[in-house]
């Protein structure tokens, strides 16, 4: 045991937490250590196999790479072996369009449009004929001023609304007055105009068939010819376009032979009848002329003509042009054709030791200088699965040949990596992805070096995220400028033409745009994998947050005291390299629980003290409890655990003193009061900000309750109190050091000097210190005192990091 526990100023122990034997605690250690392990193996190997699996095709280029336009590095190239010369992309669609205009459509001979137009002037003859009676009955009547005439007409108007064909009123009047004189005149009934039309009808149909009538206008049609085939017979013919008619030319025809044969109303009558009746005989099949169609494209040739063996393809020094462009991805091509399984196998080998490597580098990295990356299972996924993003949209993008592959953000994975954990790890993350997205697109060179560039001074403008517009404004712009510097030195370099580098900077402004999705995808990350960003700390932060206005009107004292803590707070983990942002936030949701029973608090008390009415151990019951009530208000709010963990640990385990040494002082001398009834219950802090901010809420407290604060007081209450809590054990499980804790010392004691500069100076003494640097000495003796209170230094924090790696 401890002097410290003898005393009985150790830690509290837990309460609650099982005791399980020491064997059974190390046997689920290490299969928990075994489960990570596989769950790491898992994601690392599928990350790879992934990425492999979305290698596009090895496209066996004769160089690394070059460009239209520009001069041609390499040595002067000949064809190793004859190959044919592949036609160009323009010439291929040219001859497409010209198949596609020249190709027949497919007709369908239709043996019953015959039948269809007999049956049809049958039923016109038989809805016709009551017409005509009722008609005839009508006249009668009305020519002998009999009193059932209006009854006849009506009658005669019923028969008309019951015939479905549709003739105007010109051709009615025509064939009801013909019927009328037949009847009238007693002419026989063979010479009925109805008879005369419909034979005539008949025969028009006849000639009409005879040629072909079509159901599609000819103004769609194309080609000049089309293909009729009579499914029955399983024939076809091809005929010209001009020979047939459509239903526009074979009603004209028709009009033309009436004219001819008959007077122009009776024609006219006759050319109503037709129209009524005539179908097209051959019908338009899209399905047969599809599948026409596809057959001889597929049949299209893509060579015209060949490359012979040792035929010089172009010399070094020459500008590649669009056909000599042509001739080296013919050759590529034929060599991917003619290349042997063992030449594609070692080349496919070649990339995945390649990416095998580069993600190997980076493995490596977390493991040895990112340990919490690596013992969480689920850290280690999210890095790998925002890697894995990026390259896989590199891959599907490769394969299009009309888009640029700079639209790819390729910045997105590295800046989400810097902002949910480390600029380091971002960096690291670059270089991994910059030889695989570089390997992906033909080993570019020029590609790999841009997204180095670019990819690392955009980590570099969100490593200290202060507002949301520093990322929505300035890391795109920061990401689109670096891109065109080094696009364009290239450019400039190999003395290309002006439009490669506008096609270039056109896709870089896609690209940076692009960059917007980060915010999306953080959030998506966030709730997938509860974990906490820089966004999300810089909107609890904002004091309109609803829960901070609640603490603002129902404890104004204590938001005004979790303020003045953000600050001490925030100003001592800059100093000493912590993370500031969350120490702030941390701090300004720490005493949320004091909501509850604010009177019982002293920053919020104006009338009187509510614990004189109570005995001390109810008091401390009700100042504790604020820690517990706040850890609810912050689930109710749906806090980050983090910044719960800042509840949970803001007082540690540390003594409630004010009431211990009233709750001594009421009892009677022989009975011992238990130090654990006026103990918080912790947990103590367990990293650098929780510390901190134990740290910065007991001295900001005991700051305020000081009568005439001066320089030497401030920092005497300073040191006690910060060697209190290291002497009650509160910080055994922070990793500060000595020298962290001397920083937050100064740290806080400029801060208050600076709100209580009006009755506060600097002592001559101190002055003459820091232009000397005498200070030196009293460090090393406050060393041997912190080293006592548990708190190691500097060097051994080193010493062990390198016993670690």
């Amino acid at each position: 045991m401890s002097l410290l526990d003898k005393l009985g100023l150790g830690q509290k122990k837990k309460e609650g937490v099982p005791i399980i034997g020491e064997q059974k605690k190390k046997e689920e250690q290490e299969a928990q250590l075994k489960k990570n392990s596989i769950y790491r193996a898992l994601t690392f190997i599928s990350f790879l196999l992934i990425i492999i699996l979305f290698l596009p095709e090895n496209t066996y280029q004769p160089v690394a790479s070059y460009s239209v336009g520009e001069p041609w590095r390499a040595d002067d190239l000949t064809a190793p072996f004859t190959f044919s010369l592949n036609k160009t992309d323009a010439e291929l669609e040219e001859e497409r369009e010209a198949i596609r205009e020249q190709t027949p459509l497919i007709f369908h001979l239709d043996q019953e449009a015959i039948e269809t137009v007999e049956s049809d002037l049958e039923s016109f003859n038989l809805q016709l004929q009551p017409v005509l009676d009722s008609y005839l009955q009508w006249q009668n009547a009305k020519r002998a001023e009999e009193s059932s005439a209006r009854n006849d007409s009506i009658r005669f108007k019923q028969e008309m609304g019951y015939v479905d064909f549709y003739l105007d009123d010109d051709a009615w009047d025509t064939i009801l007055e013909n019927h009328k004189s037949i009847y009238l005149n007693g002419d026989p009934i063979s010479r009925s105009l109805v008879s005369d039309i419909r034979n005539q009808v008949e025969v028009t149909v006849n000639r009409l068939f005879s040629n072909g009538v079509i159901d599609l206008p000819k103004d769609d049609i194309t080609p000049n010819e089309i293909t009729i085939r009579n499914l029955e017979e399983r024939t076809e013919r091809t005929v010209s376009i001009t020979t047939v008619r459509d239903r526009n030319e074979a009603f004209e025809f028709a009009e033309t032979h009436f004219r001819n044969t008959f007077d122009d109303e009776i024609a006219h009558a006759a050319h109503e009848l037709l129209k009524q009746v005539l179908v097209p005989n051959w019908t338009y099949s899209e399905e047969d002329s599809e599948a026409y169609l596809e057959e001889r494209l597929s049949d299209l040739s893509r060579t015209k003509g060949a490359i012979t063996q040792d035929e010089v393809i172009i010399r070094r020094g020459d500008i590649v042009t669009e056909e000599q462009d042509n001739i080296l991805r013919s050759l590529a091509q034929a060599r991917a054709t003619t290349a042997s399984e063992v030449e594609r196998w070692l080349r496919f080998s070649g990339d995945v030791i390649i990416i095998s490597l580069a993600a190997f580098v980076f493995f490596m990295y977390i493991r040895l200088y990112r340990r919490p990356i690596y013992d969480n299972p689920a850290m280690f996924l999210l890095v790998f699965l925002t890697l894995l993003l990026v390259c896989v949209a590199s891959a599907f993008i490769y394969p299009f040949e009309n888009v640029n592959n700079y639209i790819v953000p390729v910045a997105i994975a590295p800046i989400i990596l810097t902002i949910i954990f480390d600029s380091r790890v971002g960096l690291l993350s670059i270089f991994t992805l910059a030889i695989i997205t570089a390997l992906i697109n033909d080993n570019s060179f020029e590609f790999m070096v841009a997204t180095i560039v670019a990819c690392s001074l955009g980590i570099f403008s969100v490593r200290d995220i202060k507002k949301r517009s520093q990322f929505f404004f300035t890391t795109p712009v920061v990401v689109f400028a670096s891109y065109l510097a080094i696009v364009g030195g290239f450019a400039l370099a190999r003395y290309s033409g002006f439009a490669n580098f506008t096609d270039d900077m056109f896709y870089l402004a896609i690209n940076s745009v692009f960059i917007l999705f980060t915010y999306p995808l953080i959030l998506l990350f966030e709730k997938s994998f509860n974990i906490t960003t820089d966004f999300t700390l810089l909107e609890m932060s904002d004091t309109n947050h609803p829960l901070l206005k609640e603490l603002m009107n129902k404890a104004p004292g204590t938001f005004h005291h979790s303020l003045q803590v953000a600050n001490l707070s925030e100003s001592a983990a800059s100093a000493i390299g912590a993370n500031p942002l969350l120490c702030r936030v941390g701090a300004m949701y720490h005493d949320i629980g004091k909501m509850v029973k604010p009177n019982y608090f002293i920053e919020n008390q104006s009338d009187g003290n509510e614990h004189d009415k109570l005995k001390a151990k109810m008091s401390a019951l009700i100042i504790k409890a604020h820690v517990s009530d706040g850890v609810k208000k912050a689930k109710k709010y749906n806090l980050p655990e983090v910044i719960i963990s800042f509840i949970r640990t803001h007082h540690g385990t540390s003594l409630i003193r004010f009431f211990y040494d009233k709750a001594q002082t009421a009892s009677d001398k022989e009975i011992e009061i238990p130090e654990d009834d006026f103990r918080y219950d912790g947990p103590i802090p367990f990293t650098k900000e929780q510390g901190i901010l134990l740290l910065a809420d007991g001295v900001e407290a005991a700051s305020r309750s000081m009568k005439d604060p001066t320089y030497n007081k401030l920092e005497n209450l300073i040191n006690r109190m910060v060697d209190d809590h290291i002497s009650d054990g509160q910080l055994s499980n922070c990793p500060l050091t000595f020298r962290h804790i001397q920083i937050i010392k100064e740290s806080f004691l400029t801060i208050l000097v600076g709100v209580y500069h009006s009755r506060v100076e600097y002592p001559e003494e101190k002055k003459k210190k820091k232009k000397s640097g005498t200070h030196k000495k009293e460090k090393s003796t406050d060393d041997g005192q912190q080293k006592n209170n548990g708190i190691p230094t500097e060097a051994e924090v080193q010493e062990d990091d390198k016993k670690k790696d």
